[in-house]
């Protein structure tokens, strides 16, 4: 028979094609539209489709029809259906051969997957709006509770009482609170001497002069506030003595007063408490009169309930940025809002000004200023030159060009701090990758660890360096700006080259740092991923505007001006009274006074609002978990660990945990509030007499580990979670576990790096400096 006619004449009847060499088996067919450019070698007519065929397949599983290929049955139903007529809507259909011998296996495959993508879909399709509604319920739970919490429980307002404190005599100080709980927290304000620090800069003399505070209870006692002489022999020791080292006179009025807080276990059954009257007993050896301010709190955190609460809230917080649940930043907020909230259902909650306190606005302010610096070059298309003088220098060849962006990027966080330089580098390795059609997101990912690993080399590389390096106690040790740059640039190129090679193995299969797309669906979604957000929030670069060296070479000079302003401030900051972000900020006004835009509300679209948010969340989140007790648990635990083990492994004990501890916490927890935390952990175990630890080591195994640990997961390190933002901003969404897969493992393998160098430098060969 001739070619089939492909006309669409609806006079025609159903015609179905045969192949000739073909078996029909149990006069089965299957029918399927032709296009327009199939054709056959023969045909047989068959006509219509019987109605009990029909019958018989309406009565299959769903998922069987709606197959595909069964489209010929579900349309003949369909028109059944609605006309109630045996007339047939006249179109061409193809017999399938059914003889399975005569079928490929590669076909059978093809269609088996298709099937099972299509099933997919619809199971997805059905679990979609129960996983929107099941989150919606959850979430709104969640709102409920610290909702209702946060209206019936009112902020704690803490109040001090004026007393003195006479030569050798005690003074009792009566609770007026009925107390509920084994544990009361006690305040002292005075003329004290800074805990576990003063035989370091203070006479030893000096330390001879004591305050000691202790809990009486007297049972069936007066409820006036007079004590008689029996009332005085019935009081009873409830509590260990809190012991604390006074200033003499001749120095009470150089140092200024110190505020110390202890939490004591009272040692007295519920009878006893519920009917006795509770007192602050105070006596002290000094010569002179001692004026106090005391304040205490019967109903302090129990960190028996708060430790479990902070790590559930962690959790929390992890699974909804890990499944993407909701957006980052309200991740954080809803994970800081729920720890505000079970500090007031533990009677602590803390008010409003004393929040904005715990956000660290050094670093907001330096993240604002430096985004809104950013912003600014990229008008002038340096980043674009950047690109294309990368470019030319490589030849265009892929790992040259990786490796050149990710040295230059670790060697410009030595030099900046690695916020800025991630800030700074991002558009350029964007630019980069699309014109070489490749996937920012993976180049980004080793950029960004680079940036983190080169960071760690000086003082102001990265945030945890600043707080480390501008530690009292850690100055006091003869750690500067020299000697700092000299023990962890070893370490460093050490990390560098290891991580360089398994880079190298992670992406051996360079299919992974392409779009798995087609260029121009790729091209498309991108496309329409920017132009979801606002025009204005976006830097001024695209795939089809001209790519010309310098755009505005007048607007790249002021920006220059600016820019150099603060690099030598960041360099000078030590010397100087203002603190990175105020240095920041004063360059960025000079920009702007230079550049004299019109466009300012433009401008201020492009910061990433959400970045910030979610950093000030965050360390609301961080300081509610330490009131919890979460992070002192950690320091402590590691410190009675070090206790334990014998004095010639102190040493390589205390560097493994203070590497380890600071380096897996780090994962998990920002690095910002951990180092500081982590640092007075550092600086209180050299302290100690009784494990004669030096104090350099130590330090540096806290610097390697924060700054490496900050690689292992998206929200580990201030420049991830910039990065991150940055990308978003251009079209490019980070995941979570994609970045893990490969930070993680680098985390773990340049911590083992960092390990055997701090063995041999510091344990073997002894270098701890003072």
């Amino acid at each position: 028979m001739p070619q089939n006619d492909t006309s669409d004449d609806e006079s025609d009847p159903p015609r179905v094609y045969l192949n000739p060499n073909s078996h029909i088996h149990n006069n089965s067919v299957i029918c399927s539209p032709i296009s327009p450019s199939s054709s056959v070698s023969s045909s047989v007519i068959f006509g219509q489709i019987p109605e009990e065929v029909l019958r018989a397949w309406s009565q299959l599983p769903e998922a069987v029809r709606l197959d595909p290929s069964l489209a010929i049955f579900q349309k003949e139903c369909d028109r059944i259906t609605e006309t109630r007529s045996l007339d047939y809507v006249k179109k061409e259909c193809l017999v399938v051969n059914m003889s399975l011998e005569m079928q490929s296996a590669a076909s059978i495959g093809v269609q088996n997957q298709n099937d099972e993508d299509g099933q997919d879909m619809q199971m997805q399709e059905r679990q979609r709006p129960f996983c929107r509604y099941a989150k919606l319920i959850i979430l709104s739970c969640c709102w409920l509770l610290f909702t209702l919490i946060l209206m019936f429980k009112k902020e704690r307002i803490e109040t001090m009482h004026q007393l003195s404190v006479s030569n050798r005599e005690s003074r009792n100080y009566r609770i007026s609170e009925y107390v509920t709980s084994t544990l009361i927290s006690v305040t002292m304000k005075g003329p004290l001497l800074p805990l576990q620090k003063h035989e370091q800069y203070l006479p030893a003399n000096l330390s001879t002069c004591y305050l000691m505070v202790w809990l009486q209870v007297l049972v069936d006692g007066k409820t006036n506030s007079c004590l008689s002489t029996t009332d005085l022999k019935n009081l009873k020791n409830v509590s260990d003595v809190w012991t604390l080292p006074v200033l003499p006179e001749n120095l009470a009025t150089i140092f200024p007063d110190q505020k110390h807080q202890k939490t004591f276990h009272i040692k007295a059954d519920n009878r006893i408490l519920s009917q006795g009257i509770m007192f602050i007993n105070l006596r002290s050896n000094s010569e002179s009169i001692l004026s106090l301010s005391i304040g205490y709190d019967p109903s302090p955190i129990n960190v028996d309930i708060g430790i479990p609460l902070a790590a559930v809230i962690l959790i929390i917080l992890y699974i909804l940025i890990i499944f993407e649940v909701v957006h980052r930043a309200l991740a954080a907020m809803l994970a800081s809002t729920m720890s505000v909230a079970m500090l007031a259902a533990l009677n602590e909650r803390p008010s409003m000004s004393e929040l904005v306190s715990w956000i660290d606005m050094d670093t907001l302010l330096l993240l604002f200023s430096m985004m809104v610096l950013v912003a600014i070059i990229a008008e002038t298309g340096m980043f674009d030159w950047l690109a294309v003088y990368a470019y030319k220098i490589t030849a265009g060849r892929l790992w040259p060009l990786i490796m050149a962006l990710c040295f230059f990027a670790a060697f410009l966080s030595s030099l900046l701090d690695n916020v800025t330089t991630v800030l700074l580098m991002t558009p350029v390795t964007i630019r980069l990758c699309e014109v070489m059609e490749l996937n920012p997101v993976p180049i980004l990912t080793a950029m960004v660890v680079y940036s983190n690993i080169g960071g760690a080399m000086t003082p102001v590389g990265d945030p945890p360096n600043v707080i480390i390096a501008s530690n009292r106690d850690v100055k006091n040790a003869e750690v500067d700006f020299g000697k700092f740059v000299l023990h962890m640039s070893i370490g460093v190129m050490l990390v560098l080259i290891v991580v360089s090679a398994q880079i190298r193995y992670i992406f051996r299969d360079i299919t992974v740092l392409r779009f798995n797309e087609p260029q121009d669906v790729q091209e498309l979604r991108h496309m329409i991923a920017i132009w979801q957000r606002a025009a204005a929030s976006l830097s001024n670069y695209s795939k089809d505007e001209n790519l010309y060296p310098v755009r505005d070479k007048w607007l790249l000079a002021k920006s220059g001006c600016a820019f150099t302003f603060v690099v030598i401030l960041f360099f000078l900051h030590s010397l100087l009274h203002l603190s990175l972000g105020w240095i920041a900020l004063l360059g960025v006004l000079l920009l702007l006074i230079l550049v004299d835009s019109e466009d300012f509300d433009g401008l201020m679209a492009r910061v990433e609002w959400s970045t910030l948010l979610f950093f000030a969340s965050l360390f609301i989140l961080m300081e509610a978990l330490a009131r919890l007790g979460l992070i002192s648990w950690i320091g402590q635990k590691t410190e009675d660990f070090i206790l334990s083990v014998n004095e010639e492994s102190r040493l390589a004990v205390a560097i493994l945990l203070m590497l380890w501890v600071s380096a897996l916490a780090s994962c998990f927890v920002d690095n910002v509030p951990l180092t500081t935390m982590m640092v007075r952990i550092a600086t209180n175990l050299a302290q100690n007499r009784e494990l004669g630890l030096p104090m350099q080591p130590l330090i540096w195994a806290l610097t390697f580990g924060a700054c490496m640990g900050g690689n292992g997961t998206l929200i580990g390190a201030t420049a991830n979670v910039v990065c991150m933002g940055l990308a978003e901003q251009h079209g490019y969404k980070f995941n979570f576990m994609q970045f893990s897969r490969v930070g993680f493992p680098i985390m773990l393998t340049s911590t083992i790096t960092i390990m055997v160098y701090l063995m041999i430098a510091h344990v073997v060969f002894g270098w701890n400096g003072k």
